[in-house]
């Protein structure tokens, strides 16, 4: 099925007949609608790797359909070379407009694999290197987050005014870039779900940390009954079972 071997796309000897291709492709397109990336896996059970472009798009017009609305959604991207199909010099499979920053020419996926890697370095968004060789530049924040759904994820998280740096700690998960907030007893990874002990210490600090700068008393919105906070999430439940946000005093989920 694929000529070509590399880094991203290896090559397999797999194949079937276009119908059977085709009717593949257009079910996997709505995944690609979600991720907003084409990649179809390979049709074999249990084989890794990816469909080349050049076939999905002769084989499904579903696909060349999601694919020329995806190149709208980066037209005004200063970066995007969107002049003429081009093949991407990193997988050299996919066909179509390329994201040029230091001299490199990359699809959105192939950027959006080396964002994933220099993650794991850094969990730093604004720190992301270029892909080009021997160039000390970053890749701009808004090519990060739009070429991976884990930077995205990672960005959700940090940013999250609830949860300052201060509470936030990386996964020790190997391969993996996400974070967690104390508070809890547990921590689970915002990105892999991973769930680990929280240190006894860093509990006992937050605790202390949170009984200093938020102990206050608010009235329940349903029952009007005092509700004294030392610690923890702003989700709140009072003992009349009613549900709300501490910061806002609105409910936490709206009751059909």
């Amino acid at each position: 099925m694929e000529t070509w071997a590399g880094a991203f796309h290896s090559a397999c000897c797999h194949g079937a007949c276009f119908r059977c291709l085709a009717k593949w492709v257009d079910t996997h397109v709505p995944a690609c609608c979600n991720e907003q990336i084409l990649r179809i896996p390979c049709i074999e059970p249990g084989c890794r790797k990816f469909m080349p472009q050049p076939v999905v798009f002769h084989v499904s017009e579903l696909a060349r359909a999601f694919s020329r609305g995806l190149d709208r959604v980066w037209e005004n991207n200063p970066l995007l070379n969107n002049d003429c199909m081009e093949l991407c010099q990193v997988c050299c499979s996919y066909i179509g407009p390329l994201l040029v920053h230091g001299g490199q020419a990359a699809c959105e996926g192939c950027v959006g694999k080396w964002v994933d890697g220099q993650l794991l370095k850094c969990r730093q968004l604004r720190r992301v290197e270029c892909m080009a060789f021997n160039l000390q530049d970053v890749l701009p924040e808004e090519v990060v987050l739009l070429t991976s759904k884990q930077a995205r994820i990672l960005s959700r998280a940090q940013r999250n005014p609830l949860y300052p740096p201060a509470v936030q700690v990386d996964c020790p998960q190997f391969g993996c870039c996400g974070i967690g907030y104390l508070g809890a007893e547990t921590i689970m990874c915002f990105i892999c779900e991973h769930q680990w002990d929280a240190p006894l210490a860093a509990c006992e600090e937050y605790a202390g940390d949170m009984q200093a700068e938020t102990l206050k008393i608010k009235m329940c919105p349903q029952c009007n009954v005092a509700i004294e906070k030392n610690g923890g999430c702003d989700h709140m439940t009072c003992r009349c079972g009613h549900e709300f946000w501490w910061s806002t005093l609105l409910p936490y989920r709206s009751r059909r």
